[in-house]
């Protein structure tokens, strides 16, 4: 199958809130790695297939996917001009692999895909009926979806952000985090013209070797949902973590729930 690359004549744009620090992501993100990847590993690919992964981030999942397509392609988004500039730089040489700068809510294409995916990423939209609508649209005919994402919201952070010296502030910037569970989730599919085959929600634990290495994951995505600047991003993410590591002592274990659902386009 010829290659759909079109790497090579992107332009990447600058986003319109804060974005991304790419390698403080590729640092702190190995367990969104190894989930995206556990799936990919039992997922039953002929080869030949055109994958979307939504949410691409530095492109190391999306590159996975890559290496079980001998005769297919993978295509991967992002909103974050530093994320896609870091995934063009780490994987130009591997032929069945490009890049977009696109959002859920904005991307298009002029063909259709076998399997879209999305790891770790649409907690970050807040429109999901419109994401699903172009994620339907962009199906062929018995296409599967695949998405991992919040399950809901951690109890520890939700409390910080409801503090009042939190929402008062946050409430003047534009937010962006729309987990969803299960319940609220399915209606969705289902009004989209989805066939659900799967759904799990699970708690899902990580363990963080000290209050340090927790604060630096919060920095990852602590100011691009909230907007808040540097130094405010920096308390909040504080609080955060002193809310989780409350009575434990040594290694800090952080849960939070989980969403994964495997649907059909009739």
């Amino acid at each position: 199958m010829e290659s759909i690359k079109i790497i090579d004549r992107l332009e990447v744009k600058a986003m319109s809130k804060k974005d991304w620090d790419a390698q403080q992501y590729k640092e702190h993100s190995e367990p969104q790695q190894e989930g995206g990847q556990a799936i990919i590993a039992h997922y039953p690919f002929r080869g030949d297939e055109v994958v979307l992964d939504i949410g691409c981030g530095d492109g190391r999942t999306t590159a996975e996917i890559a290496a079980k397509l001998p005769d297919g392609n993978v295509i991967g988004i992002d909103p974050s001009p530093a994320m896609i500039t870091e995934a063009q730089k780490s994987f130009l040489s591997v032929q069945n692999l490009s890049f977009i700068q696109a959002s859920a809510e904005d991307f298009a294409f002029d063909f259709q895909f076998d399997l879209i995916v999305s790891f770790f990423a649409l907690h970050y939209v807040v429109d999901h009926q419109t994401v699903l609508k172009k994620i339907y649209s962009a199906l062929k005919p018995g296409g599967v979806f695949i998405v991992v994402m919040a399950g809901g919201d951690q109890p520890e952070v939700a409390e910080v952000f409801a503090r009042e010296k939190w929402k008062a502030l946050i409430s003047e910037q534009e937010m962006v985090w729309g987990a969803k569970t299960e319940g609220e989730y399915r209606p969705l599919l289902e009004q989209g013209g989805f066939e659900i085959i799967e759904t799990v929600t699970q708690s899902a634990s990580r363990l963080y070797d000290s209050k340090e290495d927790l604060l630096n994951w919060a920095l990852v995505w602590v100011p691009y949902v909230t907007g808040l600047d540097e130094e405010k991003s920096l308390q909040f993410s504080q609080e955060i973590v002193e809310n989780i590591a409350k009575g434990q002592k040594g290694a800090i274990k952080s849960t939070s729930p989980l969403l994964y659902v495997k649907a059909q386009k009739l």
